[in-house]
């Protein structure tokens, strides 16, 4: 049996404390529609750079502790250490 890894999760109103985080999670996810102009992480940066510099701006990102996604079959562990959960608020991005 796998234990449940632990979560911690960081709100910021700031993007550039968070836009690297960002930016690796939405190429994990959106990697089979980068052919597709719309879903280039430049497109998916550029927008989030507009939004983030807007008022009202949040993000909250979920993180999963090395530890217990190294419990994990290699095959089953995540490409990334950010897990894909990630909310923002005030933008539509």
């Amino acid at each position: 049996m796998t234990a449940a890894p632990s979560i911690e999760l960081r709100a910021t109103t700031s993007l550039e404390t968070v836009r690297v985080d960002l930016l690796d999670v939405y190429a994990a996810v959106r990697a089979p529609l980068f052919h597709l102009p719309n879903y280039a992480v430049t497109a998916f940066g550029e927008r989030l750079d507009r939004h983030g510099s807007e008022p009202g701006f949040t993000a909250v990102l979920a993180y999963a502790d090395r530890a217990s996604r190294s419990a994990l079959p290699l095959a089953e562990q995540p490409a990334v250490l950010v897990e894909p959960l990630v909310a923002l608020r005030g933008a539509d991005v």
